[in-house]
């Protein structure tokens, strides 16, 4: 896997060698230049993308509110830990009636393993190469861990009983190359990071709502190694609705919670 660090880049020698996880083909990426465009065609109907998913009960103080949806939740940058990391101004009872987080402490436990708060469990999912040339994980009722962890179950919007509270994290890392893109859709938080700094924040306990990110907008060289976390919370019952969709296809070996 690739290691970055603050202050130094690196990059992929032959970056049409290290995206796809399972025959070295470029991605099926969309505004490419020709001989680019020519690679992407030869690439994978499906890759896939390991995540960590912990399971929390509705008795967790950030769990089963509703707030709406909040920017600045979590700060611009990720922590040393590479996880996102608590905004003091939610401690700001006159900017927030009704706290969207708890505390730090309570946050902080979303996505780190707690024994007696928390169950970790292993989770792959799978991206669908579309007729637009995007890979795509699409699920309006997203309960993947119905009858696993906790198991604090409520009947959904389906009428069927679902297993809610939950976290998802998921880290990969890729290769630039301009015309790349990152599109979420669905509820409740979701946090993205590239590079350490946040480009996607659908914070709070909401509805769908959808953000797309250009990844041009990082002004990086072509061939350069970045490094994507993705982080998502299920807070409430009874919907879950998780549509994500990129040109971004991992490099090989960097799928998983590191």
């Amino acid at each position: 896997m690739i290691q970055k660090t603050f202050g130094a880049r690196r990059r992929l020698r032959n970056p049409l060698r290290h995206l796809d996880p399972v025959n070295e083909d470029l991605p099926h990426i969309v505004n490419l230049s020709p001989q680019l465009r020519e690679l992407v065609l030869a690439g994978p109907d499906t890759i896939f993308f390991d995540a960590v998913i912990r399971d929390f009960q509705q008795s967790h103080a950030d769990f089963d509110s509703f707030n709406g949806h909040m920017e600045g939740l979590v700060l611009p940058i990720l922590g040393e830990d590479k996880k996102p990391v608590y905004n003091p101004k939610n401690d700001n009872s006159s900017l927030f009636p009704q706290p969207p987080l708890s505390n730090k402490e309570n946050f902080d436990q979303w996505f780190r393993d707690v024994p007696g708060v928390n169950k970790r469990l292993n989770f792959r999912m799978d991206f669908v190469k579309s007729a637009s040339g995007t890979y795509a994980h699409d699920d309006e009722a997203f309960f993947p861990i119905d009858g696993k962890g906790w198991n604090d179950t409520r009947i959904g919007l389906d009428n069927q009983s679902h297993n809610f509270y939950f976290t998802l994290e998921m880290h990969a890392s890729f290769v630039y190359i301009p015309g790349l893109s990152f599109t979420f859709r669905g509820d409740d938080d979701v946090w993205v990071f590239m590079d350490n700094k946040l480009v996607i924040d659908l914070g709070g306990v909401h509805g769908p709502l959808q953000k797309t990110f250009s990844v041009d907008e990082l002004n990086l060289t072509e061939g350069e190694a970045v490094d994507l976390r993705f982080f998502f919370a299920e807070r409430r019952c009874c919907g879950s609705q998780f549509r994500m969709e990129t040109t971004i296809v991992p490099v090989t070996g960097t799928c998983t919670i590191w």
